[in-house]
């Protein structure tokens, strides 16, 4: 990177505000930026691959190309200046674990959400600080990264990036006679409750072959 493209890199990231940092530019990392960008939330990407940050890049995202369980990773991206939540979308535990623990480190204040692709690994997660977990692993888990792309999934995102009170998560038992056992989702109005169906998890599966 030249001279001037730092600079302006400096500068874009300086005028960032309320802004979410990215760590991880795969697949969910993309996923998570492209719901960023349409809805107008600031955003900083890091990923060590090059190939992830030219992605980024050509989609005209603020991109870092490093280490981002550095400090000087996290600084440069704005951890104590601007930023309000880092978001660790790696593949990798390890990776995520470091990068959580050096956020915290630097940040005792920050929203901190992490992917956790292996379950034993969760205490290890919150004992390195992080607020929130992904966890594909867990059928039942709202993040989980088959429901990252759901606009629905993402409004609970949303929330959580912007502390709002009014977002609850809550696991609803439907049953026998109960006023929407039997009734199919078309006609189950949830609209009316101001309430948003995140997934179903039925005592009777259908698996299809």
């Amino acid at each position: 990177m030249s001279e001037f493209q730092d600079d302006r890199l400096k500068a874009s990231i300086e005028k960032c505000t309320q802004s979410t940092i990215l760590c991880g530019f795969g697949r969910v990392g993309q996923e998570i930026a492209s719901q960023l960008h349409a809805n107008k939330l600031n955003f900083v990407v890091i990923d060590i691959d090059e190939q992830h940050i030219a992605l980024a890049q050509k989609k005209e995202y603020i991109a870092l190309h490093d280490d981002a369980s550095k400090n000087t990773t996290l600084e440069q991206a704005g951890i104590n200046h601007g930023a309000k939540t880092v978001l660790c979308t790696t593949g990798d535990d390890v990776t995520n674990v470091y990068i959580t623990l050096t956020s915290r480190y630097l940040n005792p204040d920050i929203t901190i959400i992490s992917r956790a692709n292996r379950e034993d690994n969760v205490k290890k997660f919150y004992q390195a600080g992080a607020n929130y977990l992904v966890q594909p692993y867990t059928s039942a888990g709202l993040l989980a990264a088959e429901y990252i792309g759901q606009p629905v999934a993402f409004e609970a995102i949303h929330g959580i990036l912007h502390d709002d009170k009014d977002v609850k998560i809550e696991a609803i038992t439907i049953s026998q006679n109960c006023f929407l056992d039997g009734v199919s989702l078309q006609k189950a109005c949830f609209n009316q409750y101001k309430a948003r169906l995140i997934g179903i998890v039925s005592d009777n599966p259908i698996h299809a072959k």
